[in-house]
Formats: C-alpha cells, sequence, structure tokens
C-alpha cells in the first residue's frame, strides 16, 4: 500500500511538472486568468459566477430577463454550483472568486484523472511504474482536454475514467452492491456537472448489460436477478434525473428536437486519425476523412495497431481460442465500447432509419452523438496498455527479453509522442487574462458612480446587436462584444442580462427577446412582464445594427464610453409600438371571405389568407397552407411591378429542429430564371409563434415564391406596393397593418 501511495504521488507530480509550463500561471493566480475569454467558455465563467454572487436555489437570474432559467440548462456545472452556493452564503464568501474555483476544478481534474486511470491500470496487474506511465498517455490525450477552451464543465478527465473504475470494482464480486451503490451516487452527481457525462453512461451501461446476456446464455429472468444492481445503475439515475427535471422546470417549451444529432457524430477518421499533428495536412490529403469538432476522439497510434491487430486476428479461425482466452478480463468492456462508438457514430440512424428517433425523440436531447466516443477511447486506451505489456512479457519469454523490452519501449514512445504533440496543440495560447470576472466590483462600479447612476437605476441590461441562439429556430449571433461586456456589467452590478444563450431555452422567451428588435409596429410581449426602470445599454459604437436596432440606440442617452463599446440608458418607452399616421377609408376596398382589406391608394393589391386550405393552426383566421415537403406559397405571372413587396408569415414549428427555407425565383416567362434564398432564422419579426417574412419584389414578369422544409405551415400572403398602408380586418376583431399585427387599428 505504501509503494503504491508513493506511485500516486509521483505520478501527480510528474503530471504536475508536465502541466506547469501551460498552466503554471492558472497555478499562482487562479483568479487571474481565464481558460476561454470569448464564446461559451465565459458565457460558462459567467453563469457559474453569477449563480454564486446573486443566486440561491435553483433558479438562476443572471441571462433571459425578467424569466431567468432553471440552473440545469445554464451549463454552470449545476450540483457544483449549488453547494458552493451554500458555502458562499452560510460559510464564507466564495463568490469574487468563481473563476478561480472554476480553473482548479478543471486542473484537479486532469491530475485526479490520471489518478484513476493508474487505479484502473493496477486493478489489472500491471507493475506501479508502468500503471504510471501509461495513465499519463491516456490522460493527456484525452479528447476531454479539448474542451478545456469552451466547454469547461466538459473537460473533467476523471469523470468517465471513475464510473469505469467503480464499474469494475463492482463487478468484481467483492462488496459489490457497496460498488453499485457509489456508481449509482457517482452518476447522479456527475450527470449534475453535466448531463452529457449521465447519457454517457447510462448508454455503456447499456451496452454493457446486453453484451453480459448474449454471453450468459441464460434465462432473462435469471439475468436480471443476477444483475439487479447493474440493471438499477443503468436505468435509474437517469430516470431521476429526468424526473427532477421535469418536476422543478417551470418552463414547458424547450425545444424538444434540437439540431445535431444527424450531424454532430463521430466517424472513423475523428475516432482512427490525428487532426494535431505535423502530419495531419497529409492525412487530410491522403483520406479526406469527415471530421467534425464534436466527433473528435483520436484513440491513439497504440491503441489503433492493437485494434487493426485484433480485427485482423479474428479472421483467422486458429486464432479466435487464443483472443477468446486472452481477452477475457476486457471482453465484455471492449464490446460494449463498441457498441457505444457505433451509436456516437449515429449507426444505425443514419442510414434511413430516421424514423427512430421520431418514434424515441428523446435520443435527440443528446444532440452531439461525437462526445460518446469518449467512452471507447478510454476502454480502448486501458485495453491496448494491458497487452502491450502483456506482449513484452510473451516476447521476452518466447523469443528474447531484450527484443520485449525494445516493443514495450517502442510503444511507450509512440503514445508519449501522441499523447505529447495532442496536449501542446489544445492548450496552445491558453492563458487569457481575467479581463471581466475580477476579484472586486468596486472600480466597475466608480465608472457607474461618476456619470451619476447607480445599479438600482436600472432593471436590466440590453446588447445590441442582439443576442439568441440555441432554439435551433432563430440565430442572432452577428456580434458577441456587447453581449460579452454585458456579463462582466452584470457579474459586478447584479443586472441581469435580457437576452440569452442558455442549453434549451424556452421558445416563448427567445421569441419574445427577438421580437424587441423587431419592427416598431409591433407589439413587444416581454415588456408586459417588466417595470418601468430603463435598462443599461450596451452596443458598439460602429453603427453594425439593423434599422431596429439602429431606432432603439438612438433613443438610448449615452452615459459613457469603453474602447468599441457604449454604454447608455434606453428608456423602455423605446419599445411601445409606433403606428404610422395614416387614414382609410370608411369602407373596405375588397373583402375576401370574412376578412376586410382596406388601402391608402387605389392600387392592385394581392391577398390571400388560405381559408379554403384545411390546417390544425392558423396565424389569422381558421385557415393555413400547409405542406409536408415543398409548396409554392405563390406562383403566377404578374404586370410589371414597381417596388413591390411579399409577405406572408410561417409558422415556428417546435417539432422539428431548423426552419424552412424562402425561394423566391424571379424573371421572364418561359425564359431564364434568377433565384434569391430567404433565410428565415435571421428575422425578427415574430408573434404569437410565426415569423414574418418580406421579399422585395423583381420588375419582372414571373414570380415564384418556394418553401422548402418538413411539415411546412404559412399563412397570410399579402402582396403590395412599398409606398402604400394595407389595414387588414379579421371577423374576430384583429387587426394587422401592412401584414404586421397591431393593437388598435387606425
Amino acid at each position: 500500500m505504501r509503494a503504491q501511495a508513493r506511485s500516486v504521488i509521483a505520478l501527480i507530480v510528474i503530471a504536475l511538472i508536465i502541466l506547469w509550463p501551460r498552466f503554471g500561471h492558472f497555478l499562482e493566480h487562479p483568479n487571474g486568468f481565464l481558460f476561454a475569454s470569448q464564446g461559451d467558455g465565459l458565457k460558462n465563467y459567467f453563469v457559474f459566477g453569477y449563480y454564486l454572487k446573486w443566486d440561491k436555489g435553483l433558479h438562476f437570474s443572471g441571462l433571459n430577463y425578467p424569466y431567468g432559467d432553471h440552473l440545469l440548462f445554464t451549463d454552470s456545472h449545476p450540483i457544483m454550483a449549488w453547494l458552493l452556493n451554500l458555502v458562499d452564503d452560510h460559510v464564507f464568501s466564495i463568490a469574487d472568486h468563481s473563476v478561480a474555483l472554476i480553473n482548479l476544478a478543471m486542473i484537479g481534474g486532469i491530475l485526479l484523472g490520471a489518478v484513476v486511470i493508474f487505479f484502473i491500470l493496477r486493478h489489472y496487474s500491471l507493475p506501479p511504474w508502468y500503471a504510471g506511465v501509461m495513465a499519463l498517455g491516456i490522460t493527456f490525450l484525452s479528447p476531454q482536454i479539448d474542451r478545456i477552451h469552451g466547454h469547461l464543465s466538459l473537460s473533467y478527465v476523471f469523470a468517465i475514467p471513475l464510473f469505469w473504475l467503480l464499474l469494475v470494482k463492482a463487478e468484481s464480486k467483492q462488496e459489490g452492491w457497496r460498488w453499485f451503490m457509489a456508481l449509482f451516487i457517482y452518476m447522479l452527481f456527475i450527470g449534475g456537472i453535466h448531463v452529457y457525462y449521465l447519457g454517457i453512461m447510462s448508454v455503456f451501461l447499456l451496452a454493457y448489460a446486453l453484451i453480459k446476456l448474449l454471453f450468459r446464455n441464460e434465462a432473462l429472468k435469471n439475468f436480471v436477478l443476477e444483475n439487479g444492481l447493474l440493471l438499477l445503475c443503468t436505468i435509474v439515475p437517469i430516470l431521476l434525473f429526468q424526473l427532477f427535471s421535469v418536476l422543478t422546470d417551470p418552463f414547458a417549451d424547450r425545444p424538444q428536437s434540437p439540431y445535431g444529432f444527424y450531424a454532430y457524430f463521430a466517424t472513423p477518421g475523428s475516432v482512427f486519425l490525428p487532426h494535431f499533428s505535423s502530419l495531419t495536412y497529409f492525412i487530410q490529403q491522403l483520406f479526406e476523412p469527415k471530421i467534425t469538432w464534436e466527433g473528435r476522439s483520436f484513440i491513439g497510434t497504440v491503441p489503433l495497431i492493437f485494434l487493426l491487430v485484433l480485427v485482423a486476428a479474428l479472421t483467422f479461425r486458429k486464432s479466435r481460442t487464443l483472443l477468446r482466452e486472452g481477452l477475457t478480463p476486457f471482453r465484455l468492456y471492449l464490446l460494449a465500447g463498441v457498441l457505444v462508438l457505433l451509436y456516437a457514430m449515429c449507426i444505425p440512424f443514419r442510414f434511413n432509419l430516421q424514423f427512430l428517433t421520431d418514434w424515441i425523440p428523446q435520443l435527440k436531447q443528446f444532440r452531439a452523438l461525437g462526445r460518446f466516443a469518449w467512452m471507447f477511447y478510454y476502454v480502448i486506451g486501458v485495453a491496448a496498455a494491458y497487452y502491450l505489456y502483456q506482449l513484452q512479457g510473451w516476447i521476452s519469454s518466447h523469443f528474447s527479453k531484450h527484443l520485449g523490452n525494445v516493443i514495450l519501449a517502442l510503444g511507450i514512445g509512440i503514445w508519449a509522442v501522441d499523447a505529447g504533440a495532442f496536449y501542446l496543440a489544445h492548450t496552445r495560447d491558453i492563458e487569457q487574462v481575467n479581463w471581466a470576472f475580477e476579484n472586486t466590483s468596486s472600480e466597475y462600479l466608480k465608472k457607474l458612480e461618476q456619470v451619476g447612476v447607480t445599479p438600482t437605476d436600472f432593471q436590466a441590461i440590453m446588447v445590441l446587436p442582439i443576442v439568441s441562439i440555441r432554439t435551433d429556430k432563430v440565430a442572432f449571433d452577428r456580434y458577441y462584444g456587447p453581449y460579452q461586456m454585458g456579463m462582466r456589467s452584470a457579474w459586478h452590478t447584479g443586472l441581469p442580462i435580457i437576452q440569452a444563450s442558455t442549453s434549451r431555452p424556452s421558445f416563448s422567451q427567445s421569441f419574445s427577446n427577438i421580437q424587441l428588435v423587431g419592427h416598431p409596429m409591433m407589439t413587444k410581449t416581454r415588456m408586459a412582464d417588466m417595470d418601468q426602470r430603463p435598462l443599461l445599454l450596451i452596443t458598439r459604437k460602429d453603427g453594425s445594427h439593423t434599422l431596429a436596432e439602429r431606432r432603439l440606440v438612438d433613443q438610448s442617452e449615452v452615459l459613457w464610453e469603453d474602447g468599441e463599446m457604449q454604454f447608455g440608458r434606453l428608456p423602455v418607452a423605446a419599445f411601445r409600438p409606433e403606428l404610422p399616421n395614416v387614414e382609410f377609408e370608411d369602407e373596405p376596398q375588397e373583402v375576401v371571405g370574412s376578412t376586410q382589406l382596406f388601402y391608402t391608394d387605389s392600387v392592385s393589391i394581392l391577398y390571400d389568407g388560405f381559408e379554403t386550405s384545411d390546417s390544425k393552426i392558423a396565424f389569422r383566421g381558421k385557415g393555413a397552407g400547409t405542406s409536408p415537403t415543398s409548396v409554392d406559397v405563390f406562383k403566377s405571372a404578374l404586370d410589371e411591378l414597381d417596388g413591390h413587396e411579399a409577405s406572408f408569415w410561417v409558422y415556428i414549428d417546435p417539432d422539428y429542429s431548423g426552419m424552412p427555407v424562402v425561394f423566391y425565383h424571379y424573371g421572364a416567362q418561359g425564359g431564364t430564371q434568377e433565384r434569391q434564398q430567404i433565410d428565415i432564422n435571421r428575422i425578427p419579426d415574430i408573434a404569437d409563434g410565426w415569423v414574418r417574412v418580406a421579399i422585395d419584389m423583381s420588375a419582372s414578369k414571373w414570380h415564384r415564391i418556394e418553401l422548402v422544409g418538413h411539415d411546412i405551415t404559412f399563412d397570410e400572403l399579402l402582396i403590395k406596393p412599398k409606398n402604400v398602408f394595407v389595414k387588414t380586418l379579421y371577423a374576430d376583431g384583429q387587426c394587422a397593418l401592412n401584414n404586421y399585427p397591431v393593437m388598435g387599428c387606425p
């Protein structure tokens, strides 16, 4: 035991020596540096720190004002944040050091990962020196180190190996129930750090139980009785997590079919080929592999050779018996790992079996399938390390000890080169100054005092250009600078931010956020839940705004400037609907069914409310156009047009990821056609779960407006001259002006 303790201490010391050149400043000044100073990484630092500093319980208020969000959906290391919040509230203050807490946890996760892998290797009776060397190789080649720049809570190298170690101990049958209890609790805890860990572990346990059942060749009832604790750990933790989420989540309209399941998967190239060394360009040219970032999980050259030899040996009948006996320690884990790898590669789903995810939509909640390949990485790595040592022993006893040692040294050397190249490539330029969440707010608050305001003068922070992502329906992310500055301001002042970029946000709240920069005639529904205090507006000075955003900036009062950013006071009156001063005749110029149309000029207007079309939903009236895949909203020849606009509404279907695409075809009738594509996901004119699409029509003869997507629903087509106002009065009393729904028709 003492010898093993000395080995662990030596392992930690060597790992620290390896880490020091790249991570030394983080260890010396843990609150002074960030692993990521922008994007998802900065947001993860923010939500963790803001929660510690200003929130408690399961509610996070720092984004999506005035609603906030559930702590589980904020990428804030939820269980860790909740426990540390108790310490901050009841023991001593730690909130000002939130950056240090995350940094030290991530570095500690690498060290703990090396120790856990060491114990796994020692479980299989490998000598301490060799287990230590291989633990370092597997640790520093881990694909989770690739996440240290952004997905902070996914960078804990210990997370998956510790799960496997507990499973190995539980299956050893020595006080197995105690180990299964530890495994059960650990899965719940680590799932509270990031739910993907729980998903990976549950899928692996399911694969392991299935492989074990097939090899046991016994009745299902007997298998269940003998492996009840294993099956309990397979099913119950993820069900408890889901139940807890449902019972405590205040929002019921989160995305149920997020994009990514059929895009962010692993590939043979991302698992078996390196993407980080000087050979990368050569490999790309030779193999042209498809490698997505989410799928990157290179297993290493030595494990790859081991796998190739294993597959080749299985093709020879004489080798199978030897392999069956020799693979006994890892057989079940390797086969389970292969099944999980196939799942990570979206097999069999992407081979015309997409209907399976329609039947089981919960599968799509883990949309980044490539992450599941991490389980295979650790299993194949440990197995390769084990059999490399066995190969050395076999060669030494049958041929030459010197040759055996050379083979072992060569394998260790190749592994070290892989791990070193990977580690250096993914920790380059990792040291970034903590510019946002300093451990004192006095300097920042002094800026407010100098311009005669305090945080309590404002109700929230608004950033422009607007930021709103993660619904997989609409995406506003043109520029993150003001949003990042907003996070800094929120952390220091306690003011929440209206915008949000949390995981799986509420559809209705995301849409009401985007609607704030919609057309000024439209009612901004979010304002009904806000008070009358002004907003602290943070925006760019260079004027990179849409017309609606520029209108808000122009109504704000500049307070101070900081580099490229401008801070101002924005009154809530800026969001009140503005209707044009126009007059209409008392009688409608046209009546279509029960809908009345009024014009400000005697011109030709084309309107279609699709009232004769069958539809489960409609934007206005009782009918709407529908199509399972593609449809022409309009297709006809028109007289020469001059400054006309075509507008219509498209339903934002929450049951499917993505949005339909609009194609506008125009040109000479029977002649050459031009085509224009309109991306609906960047249009801010949203109302009642529908988005208004507007097209500036060409002065051509032939026009066709095509919608392409999945289960499309559209409504309220209006083609009119831009300089003419059209009022639409519906049978139920609702009103629209130029196809925008308005309150109080002129």
